[in-house]
């Protein structure tokens, strides 16, 4: 448990290929023509796009990260992830159109 703590991009990337490989398993259970080698060129695949898929989740985890360390520190402004201010820019956006 303290790994996946210390490292939790790595952990979503095994579970993440566990859970694709599973899924990849299961699907092509009835392909009869697949060769090890095919086999394990799939899997090798599989395992890559789940490394990807974990990287790309952890730009996400890396903003939200910087933004609660700005918070910590007293700063209240963060321009890094848009998502936060869209209630502030709705009124804007609004007061913008009446003018």
């Amino acid at each position: 448990m303290k790994w996946i703590v210390r490292h939790p991009n790595l952990a979503t990337w095994a579970l993440l290929a566990i859970g694709m490989v599973a899924a990849l398993t299961w699907s092509a259970r009835g392909v009869e023509d697949l060769t090890s080698s095919q086999w394990s060129w799939l899997v090798g695949a599989t395992v890559l796009v789940a490394g990807l898929c974990a990287w790309i989740i952890s730009w996400e985890a890396d903003e939200l990260d910087a933004y609660d360390d700005q918070q910590e520190d007293g700063n209240e402004q963060y321009l890094g992830n848009e998502q936060y201010d869209v209630e502030d820019r709705s009124e804007d956006e609004e007061t913008a159109d009446e003018g």
